[in-house]
């Protein structure tokens, strides 16, 4: 059986950002688009790492405004 690991403080720290970028972008619930926004703008090793692999808020938005399949 796996046991459950608690969240660490940088996982709450960017699950909270993300509700916020929700929120002001009027969704009514947390998305992948809005937890990268979150990874980018909050000090996380996960978003340094996404940002050396060139993701942007930029692409972030294409992708949030443009077909999907």
């Amino acid at each position: 059986m796996l046991e459950r690991t608690p969240p660490t403080p940088a996982l709450k720290r960017v699950l909270a950002h993300a509700e916020r970028v929700a929120e002001w972008a009027g969704d009514r619930f947390v998305g992948t688009d809005h937890i990268l926004f979150a990874l980018l703008e909050v000090d996380a090793f996960a978003g340094t790492v996404l940002k050396k692999a060139g993701l942007n808020k930029e692409i972030i938005r294409a992708w949030r405004a443009g077909p999907h399949e």
